[in-house]
């Protein structure tokens, strides 16, 4: 099966085949796609399974650092922030001028939606188009 994958990673794609061919190209890899990633959330709920116990079980021995045949861990605790009110927030950066707390991301569902309707953006807002192709699988039709 991992052959399978090289092959498809490794096969050069002809721009001389035709666009039919291309696009069966393209649902090959997605449905293959498809497959791996299928593949990989089955480990990463094995691996999270693993790790809790794993974490656990230091916590519970009080140690920081253990370790294997063939890899090691250690024991921390990461501190992550989330904003709880948003206008407080806010304002605190613009009153401290600490503008390093914030990222530069803008939500774009809603920015897309008020240039659709009032075909203008918010202040200091950017947009750009990309092309995209919307692939879907051919369903079979049986005529009676």
């Amino acid at each position: 099966m991992e052959d399978q994958v090289v092959d498809i990673i490794t096969e050069p794609m002809d721009r001389n085949k035709p666009i039919g061919a291309r696009i069966d190209r393209l649902q090959e890899i997605r449905v293959e796609k498809a497959r791996l990633n299928s593949q990989i959330k089955q480990l990463n709920e094995v691996y999270s399974n693993i790790e809790k116990g794993v974490l656990e079980e230091m916590e519970h021995l009080e140690i920081d650092k253990a370790s294997g045949a063939t890899a090691s861990v250690t024991y921390k605790i990461e501190t992550y922030a989330g904003v709880e009110d948003i206008e407080a927030f806010l304002k605190w950066v613009m009153s401290n001028g600490s503008f390093e707390f914030v990222q530069k991301r803008v939500n774009s569902a809603p920015v897309k939606a008020m240039y659709e309707i009032e075909n203008e953006l918010p202040d200091g807002i950017g947009v750009h188009t990309e092309p995209k192709l919307n692939i879907r699988k051919k369903t079979k039709v049986e005529f009676a």
